[in-house]
This record gives C-alpha cells, structure tokens and sequence, in this order.
C-alpha cells in the first residue's frame, strides 16, 4: 500500500472511533421511535474499516489497531473528565451555562464509558478472527462477501453487549430487550451499507495494472 494507503487506514479508523464516541450524546429517532444515538451510527462503519486493515495490512495490524485505539480513547476520556471537573476561573464561571454544557457533551457517565471500551475491544477482534478464517476458508472469495460476513457476526455482537453492560439492572428488562434488538438492527444496517468501502483502497501493484491496462 506505501505510506500513503497505510497512513489512511490508521488515520480513518481511529478517525471513526474518536468522532463516534465525542457524537455519542445525541440521539435521534429512527426506527420505530426509538432513540439511537448518533455516534453509534457512524461507529458501525469502523466493523467495515478494520476489514480494510485486515484485508491490506494483515490480521496482527488489525488487531494492534484496535488495541491503540481502545488506549487512545481511554486517554481521551480521561482528558475530557479532568477537563470537566477542573474548575475553571472566574471568568469562566460568569457564565454557569458554559460548564453545564462542558459537563453535558463530555461527561458521560463511567460505566457507559467502559461499556464503549470493553464491546469496543471484543466486537472489533471477532470481526478481525471471522474475516480471517472466511479469507483463509475461500481464497478466491470477493472482498464484500468475506467483509459482509465478518460484519455479520460483529455489528450484533456490538449493539448487545453495549446494552447489557452499559444498562442491564438499570432499566426495565422489557425495554433492555428492546434496546439490545434495535442496537443490533440498525448496526448490521450501517455496517452491511459501507461494505463498498473494501473497494476505496486499491494497492499500489493493482492501480499499476490497472493503468497499463487501460
């Protein structure tokens, strides 16, 4: 791939975490009513983006990757709490609404927090274990069947375990089944929509084909 499709890669997928987990907060009706929260919709596609980095740079890169983006999300987290409850000057505090805001947009509770870790870690590794035996099984497979596949086993995986850990004996067991089953729907959805993602990388020998040839 070269420096370039590398750099794209890593920067894309930790891209995608940092920006789903900051836009976690707000939620917006889209299946029957019920609430999902936006961050999560943009989430489902790193299931897609870690096939990119495994198809491309191997299942030990993939793996390293999601390892090094649950840390920098940790550190990122812990940033936004010291900057939530350091106080702030005088200046600053003339205006309450300033850190009520702060404290709304970034202070997520910390056992949402792990839950988004935790799922974060298993989910990610069982889409890279899936995709890599489908590709060891089929090798003359197409790259949106083995990613569709691997997106099949994960994206659920995901959308029920967040629910169990981040809510489980905190909200009626009735809306939890709810919650877990629309997780994991809209999830599947997103990440069976960005498959043609498998076809923005092409290697740097395939373009080079493709150029002589055409």
């Amino acid at each position: 791939l070269g420096f370039r499709g590398t750099s794209t890669l890593v920067a894309g997928y930790l891209g995608i975490q940092f920006a789903a987990n900051l836009t976690a907060v707000k939620t917006v009706a889209i299946l029957d009513g019920r609430p999902i929260p936006i961050g999560s919709l943009l989430y489902a596609v790193s299931f897609t983006w870690i096939d990119l980095v495994n198809e491309h740079l191997g299942r030990r890169c993939a793996r390293w990757l999601v390892v090094s983006s649950v840390g920098v999300n940790a550190l990122i987290i812990l940033w936004f709490q010291l900057y939530v409850h350091l106080p702030g000057t005088s200046e600053w505090n003339m205006d309450g609404g300033r850190q009520e805001a702060v404290a709304f947009v970034m202070g997520t509770t910390p056992r949402v927090l792990i839950a988004s870790l935790v799922t974060m870690y298993i989910a990610e590794n069982v889409d890279i274990l899936v995709y890599h035996r489908v590709r060891a099984f089929l090798p003359a497979r197409r790259c949106w069947l083995t990613s569709a596949v691997s997106n099949t086993a994960s994206a659920p995986l995901d959308g029920v375990l967040f629910a169990l850990i981040a809510f489980a004996g905190k909200v009626p067991i009735d809306f939890l089944w709810s919650l877990m089953l629309t997780s994991a729907l809209y999830k599947l959805a997103v990440a069976y929509a960005s498959v043609p993602l498998n076809y923005a990388i092409v290697p740097r020998r395939a373009r080079a084909v493709g150029e002589e040839s055409g």
